[in-house]
């Protein structure tokens, strides 16, 4: 074999190695996506919580919690871009729960776990922890305004 077909055999499995590396690197980032929408047990800090009484329906706490949601009362939080305006995921959100399918697992979730994952995030995701950007006043409008997508305010 002459230098020019070694040359060339070495580029060639550069490019299958970097093949392969991206490919590794894809399957890693999205291994712990959850796509089904499955939902985890709650953890016990979290499993007393609840939204205060007839927070769904006032309309002061639904505007305020689209505000957030929109990113319109705090430009640090604008749940909008990953989780869009009708609570379709966007594709920045790509693997983020339907807000808007009642029959998706994680918008039947209790208050505890939609309150446990707004404030924690979601590990290995995009899906940050606002529990430092947000009182928790704000995360319980932020839920009773996503209940407002599936549940229609119920």
């Amino acid at each position: 074999m002459n230098n020019a077909g070694i040359k060339t055999n070495v580029v060639g499995r550069g490019w299958l190695v970097f093949l392969a590396l991206v490919i590794l690197w894809g399957l890693l980032l999205f291994r712990n996506q959850d796509v089904t929408g499955a939902c985890e047990l709650v953890p016990a800090d979290y499993q007393d919580k609840a939204m205060p009484v007839g927070w769904k329906e006032d309309p002061k706490v639904l505007s305020a919690g689209k505000a957030i949601y929109e990113g319109e009362a705090n430009p640090s939080v604008k749940c909008v871009m990953c989780h869009g305006e009708d609570g379709k995921p966007t594709q920045i959100g790509r693997g983020a729960p339907d807000f808007s399918d009642p029959s998706e697992k994680c918008t039947q979730g209790s208050d505890a776990q939609w309150f446990w994952r707004i404030s924690e995030g979601k590990p290995q995701t995009i899906m940050p922890g606002w529990k430092t950007h947000l009182t928790e006043e704000e995360r319980w409008q932020v839920i009773a305004y996503l209940h407002t997508f599936a549940h229609k305010g119920k």
